[in-house]
């Protein structure tokens, strides 16, 4: 079995859906974590864990956590 990241995105999000993009076309396997930026979902204390800054896209690889979108995609 593979190892699979989670990826904590909005589509509403430019830089979510490009990487969104980018994963699907790779073939790229993830757990998708939808965040709901409409219903401010970035500012629970459960998501501040995933992202000090509180902001999409996020990736979660064990204790591994990567929150730019230029930085994920390299």
């Amino acid at each position: 079995m593979s190892k699979v990241f989670k990826y904590y995105y909005d589509l509403m999000s430019q830089p979510s859906r490009a990487l969104w993009i980018a994963l699907k076309m790779g073939k790229t396997q993830f757990e998708d974590c939808p965040v709901a930026l409409r219903k401010m979902e970035q500012y629970t204390e459960a998501y501040k864990k995933v992202n000090r800054f509180q902001k999409v896209p996020a990736i979660v690889d064990n204790d591994f956590h990567l929150s730019e979108s230029v930085a994920i995609l390299r």
